[in-house]
């Protein structure tokens, strides 16, 4: 049974109001949504998870607008994620570089990666591993 981690853009008041990022449980969470703490070796929070149909339905009686899985499940990470946050200070050129110079260092590594936006003022590079490793194993990569 996968148990992917996710976020969830909740819109209670339907897609033409105010809506929220979620990623905690509420009191009012429906039971097929599940949750589990973890940590990210800086602070333990505890974050949402869904192992099926029943917990994707629940997820939209629960009004969500949008899902956003981690790439991750409770047992183990399929990926590493970069964060690249944008300061305005910067010019994008030196983004750009610092991100194409990750890319040459997994390449060393015979890895690949990829860059996600975010929406707003970050980018992610993103690198796709084996699910072999624990939590801890990739902790110790990322930080």
């Amino acid at each position: 049974m996968v148990t992917q981690l996710l976020s969830v853009v909740r819109g209670p008041d339907g897609y033409h109001h105010s809506y929220f990022f979620q990623k905690h449980p509420v009191a009012e969470i429906p039971p097929a949504i599940k949750h589990v703490e973890i940590n990210d070796g800086r602070k333990a929070q505890t974050v949402l998870y869904i192992t099926g149909l029943a917990g994707l339905l629940s997820l939209v009686q629960f009004s969500a607008l949008e899902m956003h899985v981690w790439g991750a499940r409770i047992d183990r990470s399929g990926r590493l994620a970069f964060d690249v946050d944008l300061d305005p200070k910067l010019l994008w050129q030196h983004v750009v570089t610092a991100v194409v110079q990750l890319r040459e260092l997994f390449a060393k590594r015979d890895l690949q990666c990829f860059v996600k936006t975010s929406g707003d003022n970050r980018l992610y590079v993103l690198v796709p591993i084996a699910r072999r490793r624990s939590w801890e194993d990739v902790k110790l990569f990322t930080n």
